[in-house]
């Protein structure tokens, strides 16, 4: 291999291997994104469903308007 072939071949190495982090840095910084987003989703469907449980066995005017026997 001559001389210049091998310094392009070293070049394309890197040039390879510093896409290849660049590649591999976004997508990490992609999955803490996601997960970020998946829990704050998550957290503010859990925070809703308590507030409807809660408020699930509450009646108006403390069940005044409840049919008889209901």
């Amino acid at each position: 291999m001559g001389r210049h072939r091998a310094t392009r071949v070293r070049r394309a190495h890197a040039n390879w291997e510093q896409g290849l982090n660049r590649l591999v840095a976004a997508l990490d910084h992609l999955g803490e994104n996601t997960k970020y987003s998946s829990n704050t989703y998550d957290m503010a469907d859990q925070a809703s469903a308590s507030g409807l449980h809660a408020a699930g066995g509450m009646s108006p005017f403390g069940g005044a308007l409840n049919p008889a026997g209901g």
